[in-house]
């Protein structure tokens, strides 16, 4: 072995050995854009609906059983417990949402929540 050669960064053409000509009567053939399409948007909407339902199903599932066990949530008169959860899903009762037909003794509790004299008064202000 005689050493070892110097070996300084240089330029590097390429020859005109190519498998084709990158270049043919002024359109680029390696060089091509497009718009992809990405499918899964589409369902984002929905997909948020499915998640957030999934979130919702173990809390309403406590709220089932513990309505099958007491009349209220703050005992056994109606109070401010009651009234915190009513004031939250109230939203899911004025909008009919499909789930609480699931869960039939937080539905009944609901039902009779929003139909209390205070509350019938209280919806005329806003409806």
């Amino acid at each position: 072995m005689s050493g070892m050669s110097l070996h300084l960064s240089t330029d590097e053409v390429a020859g005109d050995d190519a498998a084709r000509t990158p270049v043919d009567d002024d359109e680029v053939e390696h060089l091509a854009s497009r718009e992809q399409r990405h499918g899964s948007r589409v369902d984002l909407p929905e997909h948020r609906l499915v998640r957030a339902e999934q979130q919702l199903l173990p809390k309403m599932k406590v709220m089932e059983e513990y309505l099958a066990k007491n009349r209220n949530f703050d005992g056994s008169a109606w109070g401010m417990a009651d009234f915190m959860v009513a004031s939250v899903t109230y939203s899911m009762w004025i909008n009919k949402f499909a789930l609480l037909e699931k869960f039939p003794k937080f539905k009944a509790w609901l039902d009779a929540s929003v139909e209390r004299p205070a509350a019938r008064e209280a919806r005329k202000l806003r409806e």
